[in-house]
């Protein structure tokens, strides 16, 4: 216990704990910081729309940004100590890389199914805009042709896990000592098969304008949620406002010994003046509603963009040089913060195993996928909620590239530290994980429609990724 409370005080600079219920308090708190941090790094990759080619941005720039959060947790949990160390650390990273691809495929898939649901016709596609009731073969989600395209493509780039753990299968008899060895030069080809498939997908990205069209309509939708509560809250501190000059009036009438009013009728004149007020809100919100979806029925990237009237007016007169900084100024906080933090939250994740002794990997595949991607889950909420199929695609297909991004560039990193740090590959059982998981989930994706039921498989396939694992590291099987 002592030798833990040393450790605890002398590794970094940052509060730590030995205690079960300290470690929860920090993972949460470095978790929300951390959450905090990539939506600001969000929020300055979209405002570069304003200023760069919309290919570029929508095909290259956003995606990388969006899985930047993940791997900078990877990169902190193998950068850090003396090797052994870092070999324990390393869970932390893996455990990132596979509970945000599976959180993302099932509990956001099944999420969206939820939430987007509209009643199936007699064909079996869904009907938008139409939900009565709960059904689990009666109602489900229709998307377009990109879905199953997207799914093919990510189950396409998942393969490039093999390219390690194939090796790694037939290695898992060898000591560590050895099997490291072996699997060194299978990390550094892994690691440049995966920077290639990396250029390629975004180069795809680029050519693929309905994938540019689907970025930029979320982030529209994102300006004009925003745009929506800016309203919301403005008109709430007028009406309060107004509620207390007239407060003040009256009480200054009062003093003046003028008749009074009787309260009744002053509760019902200010019933009908709040009314009057949220009653053009409401119209003024269902206008720009209308607006938005005209806008992108209308076609080109180039017509996606954000109207002045719905911009601050401070906004207004930004120049191209002001969006550069502004953007540039976002982005650079918010990769500073995640990357301040990610230290801490490994700690903090890696403490909070050892006190219940279980593996760092149960733990980080719990907790940093909902730090480093919720802006991914709340999104996709956002759009199914539309019932539209147009918006439910929009957000199926976004799930699938983040996906397709963990393969990527999240994999890069990985096997870059696991090669530089000279590194054993213990992670057999948690990549095949992953390879079943989007497997599986990308074979659901082939057909357009799906049922609400197939939401609870998804749900399903996220707590079997865990057992699967757990089964497989145990001492039935034994693998390392």
């Amino acid at each position: 216990m002592l030798q833990v409370l040393i450790e605890c005080s002398t590794s970094n600079n940052f509060p730590c704990s030995t205690s079960v219920l300290g470690n929860i308090i920090l993972m949460v708190l470095f978790g929300i910081v951390i959450t905090y941090g990539s939506k600001i790094l969000a929020d300055g990759s979209d405002l570069l729309t304003e200023v760069i080619n919309p290919g570029l941005v929508g095909g290259t720039l956003l995606p990388v940004l969006g899985a930047l959060p993940d791997s900078i947790i990877i990169f902190v949990a193998c950068l850090g100590g003396t090797k052994s160390e870092v070999q324990k650390q390393v869970s932390v990273g893996v455990g990132t890389l596979a509970g945000s691809t599976i959180m993302l495929l099932t509990i956001s898939f099944f999420l969206s199914i939820l939430v987007g649901r509209c009643d199936l016709d007699k064909n079996g596609n869904a009907k938008e805009n139409e939900c009565n009731g709960f059904s689990l073969t009666k109602q489900g989600i229709t998307t377009n042709n990109d879905c199953p395209t997207n799914a093919k493509i990510m189950m396409l780039l998942s393969l490039v896990y093999l390219i390690i753990q194939g090796p790694a299968f037939a290695y898992l008899s060898l000591p560590e000592a050895k099997a490291q060895k072996k699997e060194k030069a299978f990390a550094l080809a892994g690691f440049v098969c995966s920077l290639v498939c990396l250029i390629g997908y975004c180069v795809w990205q680029v050519l693929n304008t309905s994938a540019q069209e689907k970025k930029f309509e979320q982030i529209h939708e994102k300006h004009k949620l925003q745009q929506v509560i800016n309203m919301m809250v403005a008109t709430a501190q007028r009406f309060e406002q107004e509620r207390l000059d007239k407060e003040k009036g009256q009480q200054n009438e009062d003093d003046e010994e003028t008749p009074l009013v009787d309260p009744e009728e002053k509760k019902k004149n200010d019933l009908a003046n709040m009314t009057n007020r949220f009653n053009k809100w409401k119209q003024k919100a269902e206008a720009m509603k209308e607006e938005e979806e005209n806008d992108f029925d209308k076609g080109s990237l180039t017509e996606i963009k954000v109207t002045e009237e719905d911009q601050d007016e401070e906004e207004k007169n930004w120049t191209p040089k002001q969006i550069w900084t502004r953007a540039s100024l976002l982005m650079l906080v918010g990769i500073v913060i995640v990357s301040f933090f990610s230290d801490p939250l490994v700690t903090s994740i890696e403490g909070f195993a050892n006190s219940i002794k279980i593996s760092p990997f149960f733990v980080s595949f719990v907790i940093s996928p909902f730090a480093s991607n919720s802006s991914e889950l709340i999104a996709s909420l956002m759009f199914c909620a539309k019932k539209k199929k147009t918006n439910i695609s929009m957000a199926i297909s976004a799930l699938y590239g983040a996906a397709s991004m963990n393969a990527t560039m999240c994999l890069s990193v990985f096997l870059i530290m696991i090669y530089i740090r000279k590194l054993a590959w213990e992670y057999s059982a948690e990549i095949l994980s992953i390879l079943v998981i989007t497997v599986a989930v990308g074979i659901i994706g082939l057909k357009k429609t799906i049922k609400v039921w197939v939401g609870f498989v998804l749900i399903f396939l996220y707590f079997f990724a865990i057992g699967f694992v757990a089964f497989l590291e145990s001492s039935v099987v034994g693998w390392r």
